[in-house]
């Protein structure tokens, strides 16, 4: 049993020097096959199904090749340590092939197991969202509703989470799904909360900004592109302007 493990492991760790090979190559269909394979031997393995999740997005992968996931996940028992790591990579994967009534099942059952993780409401809320401009929903309004409602849960996982940075990221997503949707006087005023939560732009001598010297996850400078271009389709230009000097003026 113990060579056997071994041999699996060895074996997982060379469909995964070969998927980092050929992803380097720019080979996104055999790096997607070594990933598979990967997964498959390593269930386990939230380093994999990461992995795959990025791959299956870049090579396109067709629904009929999701079904090989689908059945390893009814292999796994729910309590498995995998199960979470698969359920979450499956929705994912049907999340950006517009699968949404099938995200949102698994996103939901994940999230009932891990309810402090809010990743898991965003994708909910991003997934509910993406079903309302469809001809084929006959209930938008409730549609959107429940999706904001899910969207609000993960602003208040982050809120409690502590920091800025994930105050200025809540408020940037929720400004982006009023923006989606067309709703442009409720994603302003979360665009400009998101703003003032930032860091201040350092002041020059020439009287502009520097832009918002944020780390490497600040979403300032997308804030204030977004607004900018609001309030220049509001017809306040002069706004609209003073926004891009003070954070996107390098």
């Amino acid at each position: 049993h113990t060579r056997f493990q071994f041999a699996r492991e060895c074996t997982a760790g060379l469909h995964s020097l070969a998927a980092q090979v050929a992803y380097a190559a720019g080979e996104m269909g055999a790096a997607y096959s070594h990933t598979r394979a990967w997964c498959s031997l390593s269930p386990s393995s939230r380093g994999a199904w990461a992995v795959y999740s990025c791959l299956a997005s870049h090579s396109r992968v067709r629904r009929s090749e999701e079904r090989w996931a689908v059945r390893l996940l009814l292999r796994e028992p729910d309590t498995s340590p995998a199960a979470a790591a698969l359920a979450t990579a499956i929705a994912h994967q049907c999340l950006i092939s517009r699968s949404f009534d099938i995200a949102i099942a698994e996103y939901t059952k994940v999230g009932a197991a891990h309810p402090d993780e809010p990743l898991l409401p965003l994708c909910i809320g991003v997934a509910m969202l993406q079903t309302v401009p469809s001809r084929r929903n006959a209930h938008k309004g409730h549609s959107a509703l429940v999706g904001f409602s899910w969207l609000e849960r993960y602003a208040a996982i982050r809120a409690a989470e502590g920091g800025a940075d994930g105050a200025r990221e809540a408020q940037y997503n929720l400004a982006r799904a009023y923006h989606h949707l067309g709703l442009l006087h409720l994603a302003a005023p979360r665009y400009a909360q998101a703003l003032l939560a930032s860091p201040a732009p350092a002041d020059t001598s020439t009287g502009g900004g520097s832009g918002a010297a944020g780390g490497a996850h600040d979403v300032s400078r997308e804030c204030a592109h977004n607004l900018a271009a609001i309030l220049r389709a509001s017809g306040s230009a002069e706004l609209a302007r003073r926004v891009v000097r003070t954070y996107l003026t390098v």
